[in-house]
């Protein structure tokens, strides 16, 4: 299935919220002709909220991979002092939140190869 052939399918309270705003608005709305409606406007705007959660998705397991690996960090960091003659092991740095306002607009997701 590729992106263009992925569809979206309202839910039944979107279809009648719809309904209903259509018809405070004069206009005669058949369940198909809202449900329609819906549809269309999923099928421009559903891709890109897709990509805007899988983006935040991914940025989510990064983070938590990231975690995991400091803790591990933590967990290991005993033995291998006492390994090294008691020489201190490099804290990681921590990860600097970017300054400035948030436009709403989606920012790229960089994937950094595994190890």
């Amino acid at each position: 299935m590729t992106r263009s052939d992925r569809r979206f399918s309202p839910s039944p309270e979107a279809v009648d919220i719809v309904k209903a705003t259509l018809q405070r608005m004069g206009f005669t709305a058949t369940e198909a002709d809202a449900r329609g409606l819906v549809e269309a406007v999923l099928a421009v705007e559903g891709p890109r909220l897709h990509l805007q959660v899988r983006g935040a998705f991914e940025n989510s397991l990064e983070i938590i991979r990231d975690t995991a690996e400091a803790a591990l960090g933590e967990v290991k960091a005993p033995a291998l002092r006492e390994k090294a003659g008691g020489r201190p092991i490099a804290a990681r740095r921590p990860i600097e939140e970017p300054e400035g306002p948030d436009d709403g607009q989606p920012r790229p997701v960089f994937k950094r190869p595994r190890r």
